[in-house]
């Protein structure tokens, strides 16, 4: 990692750090997801990240806000999906807090564009991944790696980014050693 990122990346490791205890204190379930993930579940920071993402339970979501405006965030709710995610800054850093909820068959889903997609099984523990002395929980590889490859097939989806085939990769490496492709979601 070049000199110019290692800055950005050591605040956003205290703010995952700043988060997990904040949430943990107030009893909130919660995951680290997206890119940061990646990077715990390899432990190595592969890249910079612009942002960092969080899963919550929905149900959890007013309690979380109050928590981050009590800590100096800005908490505001995402124009376009307030039903799925909202957001907080401090800074420069962004976080997002994307919601989980049960669907009528018990399956874990992010509500709204994404009730179709339910995450797959065994994407939640309670186990906490550590990176440079940074513990938070983390979602699982198999489903970084299964969201990462079907995001573009998803109908809410988007193309692939440059960094998301990087991430593919390494993931692949990660679960298989051999770099074949994991089955599909869609």
């Amino acid at each position: 990692m070049s000199d110019k990122s290692e800055a950005p990346s050591r605040d956003q490791l205290a703010l995952i750090e700043q988060i997990h205890e904040l949430l943990e204190r107030a009893r909130v379930e919660h995951w680290l997801y997206g890119g940061w993930a990646v990077d715990f579940r390899l432990g190595t920071i592969t890249r910079p990240h612009s942002d960092i993402d969080m899963l919550i339970w929905g149900k959890d979501a007013n309690r979380v806000r109050v928590a981050l405006r009590e800590l100096g965030y800005k908490v505001e709710d995402d124009s376009r999906y307030p039903d799925e995610m909202f957001h907080a800054y401090t800074g420069d850093q962004h976080i997002s807090f994307t919601f989980l909820e049960r669907n009528g068959l018990g399956q874990i889903i992010t509500p709204g564009r994404w009730s179709d997609w339910p995450w797959p099984e065994g994407t939640f523990s309670p186990e906490t991944v550590t990176l440079e002395g940074v513990a938070c929980p983390v979602v699982s590889a198999e489903a970084m790696l299964d969201t990462k490859e079907n995001m573009p097939k998803h109908p809410a989806g988007r193309p692939l980014r440059e960094h998301d085939r990087a991430d593919i990769v390494l993931l692949r490496r990660l679960l298989n050693g051999d770099g074949e492709k994991a089955e599909g979601h869609f």
